[in-house]
């Protein structure tokens, strides 16, 4: 008599465990990466360079790393951990069977995949076009705070060196 052999994912609860594992490991990558924008879009601000810069530089005080431990501690680390645990999402799921969704898609936002040909840019859809430029305000935004947070340091940097302003 031949014995069937039963994969993992096939066992009755193999298969869901793995679901909700994976749906885990989803989850806590989203958090991580939107603390991670949250980062990156308080860090111009007085908040960040008084009260999170101090008390980060005394938690990650060390040694061997020095000053560039809080760096790779904000910035490195949780792209890092996104990652790896897209590693194990991934390795998850080899073997799962993905179901297709017969359901009717809602056409409301399909003028924003369809390609266009801008000069300088190349072939993109609206999707792509809205992101560069929300980048684009990110960047001029964050450059904007920082300017603005350092020119109000100027007059007192000025005067603790005996400077006129």
């Amino acid at each position: 008599m031949e014995e069937e052999k039963i994969s993992p994912s096939s066992a009755p609860n193999g298969g869901s465990t793995k679901k909700i594992i994976r749906g885990a490991i989803a989850g806590l990558c989203v958090i991580v990466f939107l603390g991670y924008i949250m980062m990156w879009c308080i860090m111009p601000t007085d908040t960040y360079y008084n009260k999170w810069v101090p008390h980060i530089m005394a938690s990650t005080n060390s040694t061997y790393f020095g000053l560039q431990g809080p760096i790779i501690l904000d910035f490195t680390f949780p792209i890092l951990f996104i990652a790896v645990m897209g590693c194990i999402y991934v390795h998850l799921g080899k073997g799962t069977i993905l179901e297709s969704n017969n359901k009717k898609r809602d056409n409301s936002f399909k003028f924003l995949k369809r390609p266009m040909i801008l000069k300088g840019l190349g072939i993109v859809n609206g999707i792509e076009l809205f992101f560069f430029a929300m980048f684009i305000l990110l960047c001029l935004w964050y450059f904007s705070a920082y300017m603005h947070f350092w020119y109000e340091k100027i007059e007192t940097v000025a005067m603790s060196r005996g400077d006129k302003v």
